[in-house]
C-alpha cells in the first residue's frame, strides 16, 4: 500500500519498532514525568506507550504532541539500548535490530517520509 495516497505525513510503525517501543528499555516513568506538563491528560502518556503491545504495525498522521512525544520517547530508548547486552531483551530481537527499526521511524518524523 502506498502511504502517500493515505497521506503524505504518514508515519510507520514497523514490528520491530511497535516490539522497541512496547518493550522500552529506558525509565518510563522518567518518559512519563517529562511528558506531564505537554501531554494535556496524564492517562494519554501511558496510552500513547501501550498502544503498541499487541501491534505489529501502526500507520497513522502524528499530531506535533505525537511527533514531540515519539521522538522524545526513542531518542531516549537509544541511551538506552547502546548499552543493552545484545542477548538482554527478551522478545528475541537485538538491541541492534531495536536501534535500525526506532531510526526510521526518527527519520520518517524528521522528513515526513515513509519507510
Amino acid at each position: 500500500m502506498d502511504l502517500k495516497k493515505i497521506h503524505p505525513d504518514a508515519i510507520t510503525f514497523g514490528a520491530v519498532a511497535c516490539c522497541a517501543l512496547a518493550n522500552l528499555q529506558s525509565d518510563a516513568s522518567e518518559i512519563q514525568e517529562a511528558y506531564r506538563t505537554r501531554v494535556p491528560r496524564k492517562e494519554w502518556v501511558a496510552g500513547f506507550l501501550s498502544i503498541f503491545r499487541d501491534t505489529t504495525q501502526l500507520i497513522f498522521i502524528p499530531t506535533e504532541t505525537h511527533k514531540d512525544f515519539y521522538m522524545e520517547v526513542i531518542e531516549k530508548e537509544f541511551e538506552a539500548l547502546k548499552t543493552t547486552k545484545e542477548d538482554a531483551l527478551v522478545c528475541g530481537h537485538t538491541p541492534s535490530e531495536h536501534i535500525e527499526a526506532l531510526c526510521k521511524v526518527l527519520h520518517a518524523f524528521n522528513r515526513g517520509e515513509i519507510h
